[in-house]
């Protein structure tokens, strides 16, 4: 299952966690080998602000990993964010797919970008289910959204010639889709 099973230590341990995972670093340094350590998040880890501070333990057990990868899914969803972390490499988000035809995790991209698109894509829908045109507050109430974030993305459809703002009318702007015929 885990490292848990594979070795049995007081994870909490600061002394016995550096103990038992130091001497796995050496042996993979010894041999020329990259070792992978599987292991658990704490429990309350659906949304880990910090992939160390998620490690099941003492981080002592961070220190000793040259690379800490975390992967983050929300139950019943399809999707996650693999988080990664090391000393030599720039940290990354990236969103990632469960594909049951391969059996295997699938990169979609930078998980910023594919949130930003699936934005994108729920914005323009709910422009359509809204008659092709709302505003920033219609579009918000449609979705259930934060009408901040509305108004991000739909700034970004407008620049990409998605959308087209219209004229403010009182305290709201209309926005259109592209090619739509409103009455």
């Amino acid at each position: 299952d885990t490292l848990s099973r594979a070795v049995v230590f007081d994870q909490n341990n600061v002394g016995e966690s550096t103990f038992v995972l130091s001497s796995l670093q050496r042996l993979a340094l010894d041999h020329g080998l990259g070792l992978l350590v599987v292991d658990h998040h704490r429990k309350p880890a659906a949304n880990a602000a910090d992939l160390i501070d998620d490690l099941l333990g003492s981080t002592a057990k961070a220190a000793v990993a040259d690379c800490v990868w975390g992967l983050y899914r929300q139950r019943g969803q399809h999707g996650a964010v693999l988080k990664v972390t090391g000393r030599d490499l720039d940290d990354q988000e990236i969103a990632v797919e469960w594909d049951r035809d391969t059996c295997s995790w699938q990169s979609l991209g930078d998980a910023a970008d594919v949130a930003r698109a699936e934005g994108h894509r729920r914005v323009l829908e709910a422009l359509e289910a809204l008659g092709g045109e709302a505003t920033t507050t219609q579009i918000a109430r449609e979705l259930d959204q934060n009408r901040g974030n509305v108004s991000r993305l739909l700034a970004d459809l407008v620049q990409s010639g998605k959308a087209i703002r219209g004229q403010r009318q009182g305290r709201e702007v209309p926005y259109t889709l592209k090619g739509a015929t409103t009455e």
